[in-house]
Protein backbone atom coordinates (compact mmCIF):
# COMPACT_ATOMS: atom_id res chain seq x y z
CA UNK A 1 0.00 0.00 0.00
CA UNK A 2 2.91 2.35 0.59
CA UNK A 3 4.25 2.22 -2.96
CA UNK A 4 0.96 3.15 -4.69
CA UNK A 5 0.41 5.98 -2.20
CA UNK A 6 3.94 7.26 -2.74
CA UNK A 7 3.45 7.12 -6.51
CA UNK A 8 0.17 9.03 -6.16
CA UNK A 9 1.82 11.72 -4.05
CA UNK A 10 4.69 11.91 -6.51
CA UNK A 11 2.37 12.52 -9.44
CA UNK A 12 -0.17 14.70 -7.64
CA UNK A 13 2.25 16.82 -5.60
CA UNK A 14 5.91 16.43 -6.52
CA UNK A 15 5.49 16.89 -10.27
CA UNK A 16 3.43 20.09 -9.95
CA UNK A 17 5.89 21.43 -7.39
CA UNK A 18 8.77 20.71 -9.75
CA UNK A 19 6.90 22.58 -12.48
CA UNK A 20 6.49 25.68 -10.31
CA UNK A 21 2.92 25.23 -9.06
CA UNK A 22 3.92 26.63 -5.68
CA UNK A 23 4.05 30.06 -7.33
CA UNK A 24 0.23 29.99 -7.48
CA UNK A 25 0.21 30.56 -3.75
CA UNK A 26 -2.68 29.58 -1.51
CA UNK A 27 -4.67 27.87 -4.26
CA UNK A 28 -1.99 25.24 -4.78
CA UNK A 29 -1.43 24.71 -1.06
CA UNK A 30 -5.15 24.19 -0.45
CA UNK A 31 -5.18 21.67 -3.27
CA UNK A 32 -2.04 20.00 -1.90
CA UNK A 33 -3.62 19.72 1.55
CA UNK A 34 -6.71 17.99 0.14
CA UNK A 35 -4.62 15.72 -2.10
CA UNK A 36 -2.48 14.74 0.89
CA UNK A 37 -5.21 14.26 3.50
CA UNK A 38 -8.08 12.61 1.60
CA UNK A 39 -6.26 9.36 0.73
CA UNK A 40 -5.23 8.99 4.37
CA UNK A 41 -8.85 9.48 5.48
CA UNK A 42 -10.10 6.95 2.92
CA UNK A 43 -7.46 4.42 3.98
CA UNK A 44 -8.34 4.84 7.66
CA UNK A 45 -12.07 4.59 6.92
CA UNK A 46 -11.59 1.50 4.76
CA UNK A 47 -9.44 -0.16 7.42
CA UNK A 48 -12.02 0.58 10.11
CA UNK A 49 -14.88 -0.81 8.04
CA UNK A 50 -12.83 -3.87 7.14
CA UNK A 51 -12.04 -4.49 10.80
CA UNK A 52 -15.69 -4.16 11.79
CA UNK A 53 -16.79 -6.57 9.04
CA UNK A 54 -14.12 -9.09 10.06
CA UNK A 55 -15.22 -8.88 13.69
CA UNK A 56 -18.87 -9.50 12.79
CA UNK A 57 -17.94 -12.40 10.52
CA UNK A 58 -15.88 -14.05 13.24
CA UNK A 59 -18.77 -13.65 15.66
CA UNK A 60 -21.24 -15.12 13.14
CA UNK A 61 -18.93 -18.07 12.45
CA UNK A 62 -18.55 -18.67 16.19
CA UNK A 63 -22.33 -18.52 16.69
CA UNK A 64 -22.89 -20.91 13.79
CA UNK A 65 -20.31 -23.36 15.17
CA UNK A 66 -21.92 -23.25 18.62
CA UNK A 67 -25.41 -23.70 17.15
CA UNK A 68 -24.38 -26.79 15.20
CA UNK A 69 -23.15 -28.55 18.35
CA UNK A 70 -26.48 -28.13 20.16
CA UNK A 71 -28.66 -31.20 19.87
CA UNK A 72 -32.42 -31.30 20.16
CA UNK A 73 -33.80 -32.99 23.32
Amino acid sequence: MTLPLAAYYGIALAVPLANGAAKQGAAFWKHAFVVFILPLIWIALGSAISGIVRTFRRGAQRDFANASTITAP
